[in-house]
């Protein structure tokens, strides 16, 4: 019993002399098995990039106009050396550049209509005032025909100004109106601004951005006293507003 005692307490220091130096093993033991990983990763790695570069290098690009083509590879190489290119603009850019481009204003004044159409700006808002009698014979609603004259510069104001709406106001005197065809004034200026947008939707205006209102006398610019002044409120008024 005694040997058997003296045998376990020798074994016991053995293992307690041991025990400090373990974790050093199994730390050798990780450090190895990152090592290969990472190598094995780096291995993956270069193999990936050389089997692109091999399969790239394989196409070819034009240089210049006489023919010359060079790899994929070694353009992109020698693109690294040189400077970054400035692109220019091309002719359709230069043409949308905010300070090139010209306005509703330059558009309507290049216009000859005279002094009797008038227009008024107002912020983005534009009103153009078009006299009854050069549109329209006296109580009736079809154009004359020079009124498609003085109505079809605005074909090039719809193509290039497509962000503004469109309303035509018909105004008319107090004298009433009473016809087999118009019943009062309302109908008369409300068919008037109508015509006019119906023709204006012929040259291309979106409908979603056109409106017509028949105001009759509600809204006179002078008071109706004079046949003069009954002239000038008998109008159509065209507003291009954003």
């Amino acid at each position: 019993m005694a040997v058997h005692a003296s045998t376990r307490a020798d074994i016991s220091e053995v293992i307690e002399e041991d025990e400090p130096n373990t974790w050093m093993t199994v730390y050798a033991d990780m450090m190895t098995l990152l090592l290969v990983f990472f190598i094995i990763l780096f291995s993956m790695y270069y193999k990936d990039i050389e089997a692109f570069k091999a399969s790239v290098s394989s196409l070819q690009i034009s240089v210049d106009e006489d023919g010359e083509t060079v790899s994929l590879i070694e353009f992109v190489d020698k693109a690294k050396s040189q400077q970054p290119v400035t692109l220019k603009p091309t002719t359709a850019m230069a043409q949308q550049t905010p300070n090139e481009r010209p306005e509703i204003h330059d558009i309507l004044n290049t216009q000859q209509w005279g002094d009797a159409i008038f227009q008024v700006k107002n912020g983005d808002k534009y009103v153009i005032n078009f006299p009854g009698e050069l549109l329209f014979e006296s109580g009736k609603a079809e154009l004359k025909p020079e009124a498609y004259v003085l109505l079809d510069p605005f074909d090039v104001i719809f193509e290039k100004f497509p962000d503004y709406h469109v309303r035509v106001r018909g105004h008319t005197d107090n004298v009433p109106i009473a016809t087999p065809q118009f019943a009062s004034n309302w109908e008369l200026s409300a068919v008037r601004a109508t015509t006019i947008l119906r023709f204006f939707l012929d040259q291309g205006l979106d409908v979603n951005k056109a409106s017509a209102t028949g105001l009759a006398d509600t809204v006179p610019v002078v008071s109706n006293d004079t046949p003069e002044n009954r002239a000038l409120n008998r109008r159509v008024e065209v507003v291009l507003e954003k």
